[in-house]
């Protein structure tokens, strides 16, 4: 059964975990096993300058460490750069 707790996944882009990289990739604590809904977000007060390639390498390593057939929705309230 999975974990409610880590069903839906927040990453803000202010506190990009990179520091905890590790932690949210490692297989056996079971984040992103059971990770279903991720969501991508910004605090109030927001730069669209502050979204950076180190941000895009984390959501880009996350999305990659995810189970296959396991993510069923991703949300994302950025500036698309286009």
């Amino acid at each position: 059964m999975a974990s409610i707790k880590w069903e839906t996944f927040t990453l803000f882009l202010e506190t990009a975990p990179v520091h905890n990289l590790d932690a949210i990739l490692r297989p056996d604590n079971g984040i992103l096993r059971h990770t279903r809904y991720l969501v991508l977000n910004h605090k109030a007060r927001f730069n669209p300058q502050e979204v950076n390639a180190a941000f895009e390498g984390i959501i880009s390593l996350i999305l990659s460490a995810l189970p296959r057939n396991g993510l069923t929705s991703l949300a994302s309230h950025l500036p698309f750069r286009g």
